[in-house]
């Protein structure tokens, strides 16, 4: 007698990509335990990540909704939990834990390291919010689960540079909404990417994964620094691009 085949569960996932390649089908193969896949392609590069989502919230056909980064799967021993988490009308969203996957290796520390972010909320009860770096609001109780996600996200150190330098831009871009001296600019300069890179390395433990955190610890910092040389030049010059 051949096994029943698994009902998928009454919940949509929802997968936004500009990629096609190992990841992203990766990423949807590890959905296909839910009733509904949503693939989401913009046309344009994402200038407004948290307008996307919000679009996106909008398409999907069930109740409850999982995000899922095309360079993201989601642990298989999960999906299990999953039922009994969608049964409880108290709660409109919980957390998962993410951690990076950094050329091959699973961090162990540092701030890549088991972040818990709001990825499985009830559509009607979130948004998000911030162009970049987004983060979803939630009206009502927000869980924390044990789910986990694995984040492939960077395949190589160039493949990290072009990323961090893509999101500076939008992330400087975001900041001059806000009123920002040259001295504060200066100072911010100065100060928070060594201040990035000491948070990563050894307040948040880097140093435990070795050449790795000394890399990831470096890549942020530099991030940060890009940051704020990008919102030099574009309080300076408006209309640089």
């Amino acid at each position: 007698m051949c096994p029943k085949p698994q009902s998928k569960l009454p919940l949509s996932v929802i997968i936004i990509t500009h990629r096609q390649d190992q990841r992203f089908y990766q990423a949807q193969k590890s959905a296909q335990f839910a009733q509904e896949v949503l693939i989401v392609k913009p046309t344009q590069p994402i200038s407004d990540f948290a307008q996307v989502r919000n679009q996106a919230l909008k398409q999907a056909q069930h109740n409850w909704v999982l995000f899922l980064d095309s360079d993201e799967i989601i642990d298989a021993q999960s999906i299990a939990q999953l039922k009994t988490l969608l049964t409880n009308p108290d709660v409109q969203a919980y957390t998962l834990k993410r951690t990076d996957v950094f050329l091959n290796q699973a961090l162990t520390a540092g701030e890549a390291y088991q972040q818990h972010l709001i990825r499985l909320m009830k559509k009607q009860a979130a948004h998000f919010q911030y162009q970049v770096h987004e983060q979803a609001v939630v009206k009502g109780l927000v869980q924390t689960s044990n789910l986990q996600l694995w984040h492939y996200a960077h395949q190589s150190l160039a493949d990290f540079w072009q990323k961090i330098t893509y999101y500076a831009k939008l992330k400087a871009q975001e900041l001059t909404k806000e009123n920002f001296s040259k001295s504060k600019l200066i100072w911010q300069l100065l100060t928070y990417p060594p201040a990035k890179f000491i948070n990563n390395f050894f307040i948040k433990q880097g140093f435990r994964d070795r050449w790795r955190g000394l890399v990831y610890a470096t890549m942020m910092s530099l991030h940060s620094l890009m940051v704020r040389i990008y919102l030099y030049e574009l309080k300076k010059s408006p209309s640089a691009t």
